[in-house]
């Protein structure tokens, strides 16, 4: 029986922590996070298109 208790008390501490504010703020990082890399990745294409048409044509385009 002592298992069970040290694990009810693990998971009161866990429970007291985590609540509905922390967990939307996780998320809103998150989705913060996955729209800065979509943009960077945009942008490096982007960069890296122009780049290879200015070499290929001669001239910068954008």
């Amino acid at each position: 029986m002592e298992g069970a208790a040290s694990w009810n008390s693990v998971l009161t501490a866990l429970q007291a922590e985590i609540s509905v504010s922390t967990i939307v703020g996780v998320l809103a990082t998150l989705a913060t996070a996955v729209v800065g890399i979509v943009f960077m990745w945009w942008a490096v294409r982007k960069a890296t298109s122009a780049l290879m048409a200015a070499f290929k044509r001669g001239k910068i385009r954008l």
